[in-house]
């Protein structure tokens, strides 16, 4: 496939047929990027081995990185701190 195929299907034939059979949700299918993962409902202060979490569609980074934050802070009160910088490609 070359990159000009590559191009007229995501482009074109992918927001069409999505348009076409999933109209009311075609907008958030096209986000990008999609973002998937388990952590949006853990609970940092209980055992994660005690929590039940499903693997889901997290949204967006403004709306998991508050997630991030609170993990990483319930972390750094029982571990020596880790400093780090809450950049895109991090969460």
């Amino acid at each position: 496939m070359t990159a000009e195929d590559r191009s007229i299907f995501e482009e074109e034939i992918i927001p069409e047929a999505l348009k076409k059979d999933f109209s009311e949700s075609a907008e958030h299918a096209m986000t990008n990027p999609i973002l998937f993962g388990d952590f949006l409902t853990l609970d940092p202060g209980m055992d994660m081995i005690d929590q039940w979490r499903l693997y889901e569609d997290v949204g967006d980074y403004e709306h998991i990185k508050p997630q991030w934050v609170k993990i990483l802070d319930v972390y750094n009160e029982e571990n020596p701190p880790m400093e780090l910088v809450m950049f895109k490609n991090a969460l």
